[in-house]
């Protein structure tokens, strides 16, 4: 699942667009209703996604293959 989901939990930029980057700041600006919906929808997704536990088991897996393919090379 992503990260973001455009309008939902943020906006999705194109870096090598500053234009579109310009428009989406006047539009946050111009309307605080969206940016704090914006912010808080995206700040909820990360505390229900990045849990102490799910995190934890994300770093002991990306430990283990590191381990599997240190023990590979010998």
């Amino acid at each position: 699942a992503a990260l973001v989901t455009h309008g939902n939990d943020g906006l999705l930029i194109d870096p090598a667009d500053p234009a579109q980057m310009s428009q989406f700041v006047a539009q946050l600006m111009d309307d605080p209703a969206l940016a704090r919906h914006l912010g808080e929808a995206g700040h909820a997704k990360l505390v229900r996604r990045y849990t102490i536990e799910t995190t934890t088991d994300l770093v002991e897996g990306l430990y283990r293959r590191v381990r599997r393919h240190r023990q590979s090379d010998r």
